[in-house]
């Protein structure tokens, strides 16, 4: 759990606090009070450090006691609904590119792998990666997770003769301009 207060002159450091906790996935549960499943605390505080604002921040770790259910708790904290859509519209959007990337050339695998990268992490970084316990039988979260790892993975050879024939035209430019040509080139 963090908690923290500013005075009414620190919107702005107040606004980059909370930006840093949607981030990491916390839930607000009141006016300066946000929670998550997981402890994060040291990097909240870390940004908070780096802010110079550590003073305002409090942060507890704990059971969450009374209230109810977890999973009703769950429900009222984070949106799992968006969250579900997000992984759905990612494995939609790419699942057609798991059977095909063997033989795609080495600068649409590049741009492909940037491109699964971006969309995963559009998808996946307001998760706050709640225990399964928490989760629906159908969470799309690991089927997401599995398909940006294998994609990523697959990719990668001839992304990297991608990058390293851009690296190769970008060296051979370099040596012209310099005046130092390497004939085996």
């Amino acid at each position: 759990m963090v908690a923290y207060g500013f005075d009414a002159d620190e919107r702005v450091e107040r606004e980059r606090i909370r930006a840093v906790l949607d981030a990491e996935g916390f839930g607000a549960i009141g006016p300066g009070v946000f929670v998550h499943p997981r402890d994060r605390g040291g990097r909240i505080l870390t940004a908070a450090e780096d802010q110079g604002i550590v003073g305002r921040i409090r942060v507890f770790r704990g059971p969450r006691r009374g209230g109810g259910p977890d999973a009703d708790f769950v429900r009222e904290v984070w949106d799992l609904a968006e969250s579900a859509r997000r992984y759905r519209r990612f494995t939609a959007g790419f699942a057609a590119l798991s059977g095909r990337t063997a033989s795609l050339p080495p600068a649409a695998a590049f741009a492909a792998r940037f491109a699964v990268v971006l969309a995963y992490l559009r998808a996946a970084w307001p998760d706050p990666e709640l225990p399964s316990s928490l989760l629906s039988h159908d969470w799309p979260g690991p089927e997401a997770r599995d398909l940006a790892a294998r994609l990523y993975r697959t990719l990668l050879p001839a992304a990297l003769a991608h990058g390293d024939a851009i690296r190769d035209r970008v060296e051979a430019r370099s040596n012209l301009r310099a005046g130092s040509v390497d004939p085996s080139r």
